[in-house]
């Protein structure tokens, strides 16, 4: 939804929320709304002023009718601010989500930066609307309040969430300046020394990002994009070639990111489409290539008809699911095998949960690896790791592994050449294990049954390859869920390998070149 879109159905009870749309709350009644799905996002967005913010910036662009934007902007701000320390209702995230404590510094210091230059306004009266309503001196307090709270590093959290709160400490600092110097410098410092740390923590040595998603590694290139531009404009700091040096490598790893059709894996919490600006650079090979980055969890390969990526290993939990040594393909332009999405952020949500899990990934899991969770190891990099990676002239193969169960390290091997893959899953326990290895299908994908044991022809529009389980082994297709984007949900299928013992063996052959139906059934 556009910005005078927001603005027009805005008011001091309509608060708007992205992807969601907009939530009526009742003030009079503890700031009561009913959220719904997803509830902890629509809070999110509620307890960060966007629909005032969207005002102001209507009353900016749109001279001939600022007075009416002004208004409402300025009432929904003094509305919230009467209630929002009550700790009740929607109000119940005012202050423990760093996110919306971030935004709503921003939203603030946007007021306060507007209603000092009234020589931007014609007429001066139009921006006195504001101050009348809610007087400036009033919103500078709020915004310190907000800015100490940002400042404490008890708050601070060491994800894209940190590098909002210190951009918005940094937009504050330039506007406090005005007023106290000495204030100002504080924010100031603190902000950049904590965001040179953030630059180290959110990239590995090669550029990638930490936060286990390909949606990730795009939003914090833009955050670090915007961070390091105000710092130069503002005279925050004087160079910034550690930066530029990073978010140089960060592009590249972004080129191996984005496929052929623009869209993205759904790896860790991402959506398909791109939602930020990104510069693609113009390279010669055209963005292809091969990204190794054991640090960050990613093995990416980019090529002109496929694209390839899997999981193991990396450094952090956040936007992390249970995807150890899960693989996402696709081919010609056409997704094949896939993560299935993160729906939504609530963990309480059942269906969050499932797409957490390993049921809504392409990997090789045993039931004796149970309920996992994070708290049950020591580091991410004690759930997996990726073990070596050998490749030439166009062939690769690399190793990793899982520790996901006590039990039993579950490793894979993948290796590409003469246009097919070969998925190579293995185990030896002291201990008898039942086991899935399965393979998430696009929506789109049309799934044959070959006449040999174990084939399966996919189709997707005009693509298609050949997979070839391990004859030993049954394969059942189930149904699963994917989700594109944000509470999206469609309906999809999985291919599933199954087996007991206290030791495997499995290949799996993905052939892109083998494409006669060879007395295929009818699809499934």
């Amino acid at each position: 939804m556009d910005i005078p879109e927001v603005a027009r159905q805005a008011g001091n009870h309509n608060f708007y929320t992205p992807n969601s749309g907009f939530v009526a709350v009742d003030m009079s009644s503890g700031s009561s709304a009913d959220l719904g799905e997803a509830a902890n996002s629509k809070r999110l967005w509620l307890n960060s002023l966007v629909s005032a913010h969207a005002c102001l910036e209507c009353g900016i662009q749109n001279p001939a009718e600022s007075q009416n934007h002004f208004v409402t902007a300025a009432g929904i701000v003094k509305s919230y601010l009467e209630g929002y320390d009550s700790d009740q209702g929607v109000f119940q995230d005012a202050w423990r989500d760093e996110h919306a404590v971030a935004n709503r510094l921003f939203v603030l210091t946007a007021f306060i930066h507007y209603a000092a230059r009234r020589d931007v306004f014609e007429p001066e009266r139009e921006i006195a609307i504001i101050g009348e309503i809610i007087p400036i001196e009033s919103l500078f307090l709020h915004a310190v309040v907000h800015a100490e709270w940002l400042h404490s590093d008890h708050h601070y959290v060491k994800n894209n969430h940190g590098v909002m709160m210190d951009l918005a400490l940094a937009q504050f600092s330039v506007v406090a300046k005005e007023t106290d110097k000495t204030l100002a410098d504080k924010y100031r410092m603190k902000c950049v020394s904590r965001l040179e740390m953030m630059l180290e923590l959110t990239f590995d040595k090669d550029g990638c990002c930490t936060e286990n998603s390909s949606t990730y590694h795009f939003v914090n290139y833009g955050l670090f994009s915007k961070a390091r531009d105000f710092l130069l404009e503002y005279k925050l700091i004087e160079a910034a070639a550690k930066w530029e040096d990073t978010l140089g490598k960060a592009r590249h790893v972004g080129d191996l990111f984005l496929r052929s059709n623009k869209t993205l894996p759904l790896v860790g919490d991402s959506e398909t489409m791109l939602a930020t600006f990104f510069p693609s650079m113009e390279s010669d090979d055209g963005g292809y290539g091969l990204g190794y980055y054991p640090d960050a969890g990613f093995f990416v390969v980019s090529q002109p008809d496929f694209h390839m990526t899997l999981r193991a290993g990396g450094m952090a939990y956040s936007h992390r699911h249970i995807d150890d040594l899960s693989l996402t393909i696709q081919y010609q332009g056409k997704d094949f095998i896939i993560d299935c999405g993160m729906y939504n952020y609530d963990i309480q949500d059942k269906l969050r949960r499932w797409f957490i899990s390993t049921r809504a990934h392409s990997g090789i899991y045993v039931e004796s690896m149970g309920n996992v969770r994070f708290a049950n190891f020591p580091t991410p990099k004690d759930m997996s790791r990726f073990i070596s990676l050998e490749g030439h002239g166009g062939r690769f193969a690399i190793r990793a592994a899982h520790n996901l169960s006590a039990e039993v390290e579950v490793e894979r091997l993948v290796s590409y050449g003469d246009k097919s893959f070969m998925i190579e899953d293995s185990f030896c326990s002291a201990h008898s294990q039942s086991w899935r290895m399965q393979l998430n299908l696009h929506p789109d994908v049309i799934v044959h049954s070959l006449d040999a044991k174990g084939g399966f022809r996919l189709e997707n529009g005009s693509a298609s390859l050949c997979i070839w389980f391990d004859p030993r082994f049954d394969v059942q297709i189930e149904n699963i869920s994917y989700s594109p984007t944000f509470m999206c949900l469609e309906k999809s299928k999985a291919l599933v390998m199954k087996g007991d013992g206290d030791s495997l063996m499995a290949r799996t052959k993905i052939d892109f070149g083998a494409t006669q139906l060879m007395g295929a059934s009818s699809p499934q």
